[in-house]
């Protein structure tokens, strides 16, 4: 005769050992509530630029705000970061080539433009391809966040 315990929660389900299911209730609202705080955060830093009509300036300081926050730096945020201040007076600074780090420029448009440098150098364009999309869904997102749409997180305005 089997008389080993069964459960009627499984185990991913059940709270971990010395915590009572309504303990971990809290711990997960305390959570979500802590993503969604967060989220509305990076919505209101990105709510301030539009990758439409940005200059390397804004680019930093969007990406500073972002990682203040918590952004990780991944690789669309260090692609984004090629295009700021800090990235090209470093590259005039090799070059010799003056710039104005106050010129805005449509980020989507010199994305595009890059991979079609790719696709005549016979080059891949996946990199391009996924800063692309990373860039549509920020202003998408922007857009959202400005006209208050409901996201996953509930609706939200801005401050």
């Amino acid at each position: 005769m089997d008389t080993t315990p069964h459960r009627t929660t499984p185990a991913s389900k059940a709270p971990p050992p010395g915590i009572t299911a309504t303990e971990a209730e809290k711990t997960a609202s305390a959570a979500f509530s802590e993503i969604k705080a967060k989220s509305i955060q990076l919505d209101q830093v990105m709510a301030k630029y539009d990758v439409c009509k940005i200059s390397p300036r804004e680019i930093d300081a969007l990406i500073e705000g972002m990682l203040m926050i918590g952004q990780p730096l991944n690789a669309d945020i260090l692609m984004l970061s090629s295009f700021g201040e800090d990235f090209l007076d470093h590259l005039a600074e090799m070059t010799g080539q003056p710039y104005d780090a106050s010129v805005q420029v449509d980020m989507i448009a010199v994305a595009n433009d890059q991979r079609g440098v790719a696709i005549r150098a016979g080059d891949t364009t996946e990199n391009w391809d996924d800063f692309i999309a990373f860039l549509e869904k920020f202003q998408s997102r922007v857009e959202a966040y400005l006209s208050g749409s409901k996201t996953a997180y509930g609706p939200q305005q801005p401050e």
